[in-house]
């Protein structure tokens, strides 16, 4: 927990009656990981008042435990949501609704439990661009992927500079793959989604396209937060071991970009195709049918070469080579 008490987190807030900015954080089974989110809120340095609504989806762990010592000692700041059943498992789109009664002020900003922010100036920085760029619709920014089971820590982007991103590329996420945890938007625009934008399974991936449509989306370079991966219990966990849910999740999806094509006046198909792709290519992947996966459009057109060459090997090499190369992947791969 951070040395700071809330007094001294809300003394340069410039009103304490009025919310500028909601964060959004999903907890579910997190025991782990909630305290290094939870501290990454309260070292937020802002001339405005924040509040963090923490969804605590039924955890069988100790994460509501640990956020109730938070709230405590930050009644004012942390206001979590404890749920008696898992909302999420239901699948019928009513998770989103329940949070989205409780969110006020001017903007959202999301960061799931088991990822966290490192800047302490993040939230101004964000804020302080959205307030002098009216047609910014959505901010996001640089971070680090930390891989739980290898140690591994990384950046996300070597390349890109703080700039506008395409529409185009945030659909397909050829350039780009921005961490929920660096994503911030005016609440109008997070509250207002046509209903089926908030039925599939990625909500952060659908926010993103519903955004391009409202404004312009601007990135900062600048590394901000901690997305972890291979953390047990979590989304991408979950559709490799249950097959029916990475049906599902595949079956939702589809229907999305469908919807979203018709939605936009198909001003996006070659996008919506080539995602639409990768949907399946993930699913093939996950269900070990990497033949079926190697025949999509989307691994021909990938320039992701560790999937590629970790998918030839485990077809076609010696089992030796196998475990050579497949070593060298998972020593440089980020996810």
């Amino acid at each position: 927990m951070v040395n700071k008490t809330e007094k001294e987190i809300m003394q340069s807030w410039n009103s304490r009656n009025l919310f500028s900015v909601t964060i959004i954080c999903l907890a579910y089974n997190h025991e782990l990981f909630i305290e290094s989110a939870l501290d990454g809120f309260l070292i937020q340095e802002t001339n405005f008042p924040f509040r963090v609504l923490v969804h605590e989806d039924a955890s069988i762990d100790k994460t509501a435990e640990i956020i109730q010592k938070y709230e405590k000692s930050f009644p004012n700041i942390i206001q979590p949501i404890y749920e008696i059943e898992n909302q999420y498992s239901k699948k019928d789109g009513l998770l989103k609704k329940v949070i989205d009664q409780h969110v006020v002020g001017e903007y959202v900003a999301f960061c799931e439990g088991d990822d966290y922010w490192i800047d302490s100036f993040k939230l101004q920085k964000q804020v302080d661009f959205m307030r002098k760029h009216a047609s910014c619709a959505l901010l996001i920014h640089n971070g680090y992927i930390e891989n739980v089971k290898t140690g591994f820590r990384g950046l996300l982007n070597d390349k890109l500079k703080n700039q506008e991103i395409e529409a185009r590329e945030i659909i397909n996420e050829s350039m780009i793959h921005p961490p929920t945890a660096s994503m911030l938007t005016k609440t109008e625009y997070y509250l207002n989604m046509p209903d089926f934008f908030n039925k599939a399974p990625v909500g952060d991936r659908t926010l993103r396209m519903y955004a391009i449509l409202k404004g312009y989306i601007y990135y900062f370079k600048e590394p901000m937060c901690v997305h972890r991966v291979n953390v047990p219990g979590s989304f991408s966990e979950l559709t490799i071991k249950n097959q029916d849910y990475n049906k599902f999740v595949l079956d939702e999806m589809i229907k999305f970009f469908d919807k979203y094509n018709e939605y936009t006046e198909y001003r996006f198909e070659n996008e919506i195709k080539y995602v639409k792709s990768r949907e399946y290519c993930t699913y093939y992947f996950k269900s070990g049918r990497k033949h079926k996966a190697m025949q999509t459009f989307y691994f021909k057109k990938s320039h992701v070469w560790h999937q590629k060459i970790a998918c030839y090997v485990s077809l076609y090499a010696p089992q030796n080579a196998k475990a050579i190369i497949k070593r060298f992947i998972l020593k440089f791969r980020r996810y």
